[in-house]
């Protein structure tokens, strides 16, 4: 982030006198229908609102529509590709980053258009977050306040790449808003749940290879994290709510260390991989006929195998959300003259790099996934529900018998 000095406090002082300077708002979407409605009113204000959806089923676009907002329907890129495809979009020099479960509040409204008839303001603001959680503001446990860079000129920002908690990069001066961004982030205690889970899988994927898991940090973390916010914190303040945020966070702690120890060992023919982030698993899709005989005789299938395997190149006719479950895709693939071949594929890294429409891939046919040993293609995508296992390949990459597929 760039450099700061003093706050920039922006508020009542402000030149009422002077026009602000025009806003684009941008928000990203997937199956948001039940709280975008609210998001979209709290900058009804602004100039241009876009929201980017990439495959909602509940009916998100139509709401945004209502609302007046722009909607343009983009595959999902990951998150900080996601937001660079919307900044593109807008066309204001001056742009706020709003998700859909947060809503600008009444003063943090007044102090972005005062920030906006400043003569000179910094190049970007950040605002104070305040979580609602079940209902009530937190205020103690370390929840607040949870300041984010979200209001900047559209030349100076990029956004740093991370697949967990990224954020937005400011190159020059920041300043400081009154006024509190209000997070709705969690529906529920299961949400909250398999937020968590997500996320220590994110975090877990992120650092495999990079970062090994302790048994000391097993140990040790999640007591400390807990520790920290229920108590040095003064999350025993917020009641009830306190020990709950408290005693997430430090299973958040458990479960990403967790994890991370999971992926660094090479899995056994006993047990069945789960692509990273599923929260459901679709119904297996028909068993196909058997084609090459395969060596499933054997205890493991290591990656080095798969060239002795049935191996096919196919092409991405198709791309989209699986419509049942989180972090799943539906691929159609034609595979030449076996026709075409529907996988459910599991998004092992945070997202896959680009539109896959169009796309070659190495497919795997008849492979189990209980028979795989590591992942197939770094990180991108994991073995499909059918019995495939499928790796992205470069624009000018084939895959000769007996290679690895890596």
């Amino acid at each position: 982030m760039g450099p700061r000095g003093k706050p920039h406090a922006v508020g009542s002082g402000a030149e009422e006198a002077r026009s602000r300077r025009p806003l684009s708002v941008f928000v990203l979407t997937l199956n948001e229908a039940d709280r975008l409605r609210r998001t979209l009113r709290s900058v009804a204000w602004a100039d241009e609102r876009i929201v980017v959806d990439c495959g909602s089923t509940d009916g998100t676009p139509e709401v945004a529509r209502a609302e007046g907002a722009r909607v343009v329907h983009h595959p999902w890129e990951g998150y900080s590709r996601q937001k660079e495809f919307s900044l593109s979009l807008c066309r204001e020099d001056w742009v706020l980053w709003i998700d859909a479960d947060e809503e600008i509040s009444d003063p943090l409204k007044k102090s972005i258009e005062a920030a906006l008839r400043r003569e000179d303001p910094p190049d970007g603001f950040e605002m104070a977050r305040r979580t609602i959680y079940l209902g009530k503001p937190l205020r103690f446990g370390g929840w607040y306040p949870d300041w984010k860079v979200r209001l900047f000129r559209k030349d100076r920002v990029r956004f740093d790449g991370l697949r967990v908690h990224e954020s937005a990069r400011v190159e020059g001066t920041v300043g400081r808003l009154e006024g509190d961004l209000l997070h709705y982030s969690f529906r529920s205690l299961s949400h909250h749940m398999e937020k968590v889970d997500a996320y220590a899988t994110l975090w877990a994927s992120e650092r495999r290879g990079a970062a090994r898991a302790r048994f000391a940090d097993l140990l040790l973390h999640p007591p400390a994290k807990f520790a920290k916010s229920y108590i040095l914190r003064l999350g025993f303040l917020e009641g009830w709510r306190g020990l709950v945020v408290a005693s997430m966070g430090a299973l958040y702690v458990a479960l990403k260390y967790a994890k991370l120890k999971e992926v660094e060992r090479p899995m056994t023919g006993s047990e069945t991989p789960t692509p990273a982030g599923e929260a459901a698993r679709p119904s297996p899709a028909p068993e196909a006929k058997p084609r090459a005989e395969t060596p499933s005789s054997k205890e493991e299938i290591s990656i080095d195998d798969f060239g002795r395997l049935d191996l096919r190149i196919g092409l991405v006719r198709s791309c989209r959300p699986h419509p049942d479950a989180y972090r799943l895709l539906l691929l159609d693939v034609d595979l030449g003259p076996e026709g075409q071949r529907q996988i459910v594929a599991g998004i092992a890294s945070a997202y896959v790099p680009e539109n896959l429409v169009g796309r070659r891939i190495a497919v795997v046919v008849n492979l189990k996934p209980a028979k795989l040993r590591g992942e197939v293609s770094q990180g991108m995508l994991l073995a499909a529900s059918d019995g495939s296992a499928i790796s992205l390949l470069g624009p000018d990459q084939d895959v000769a018998p007996g290679s690895r597929i890596r």
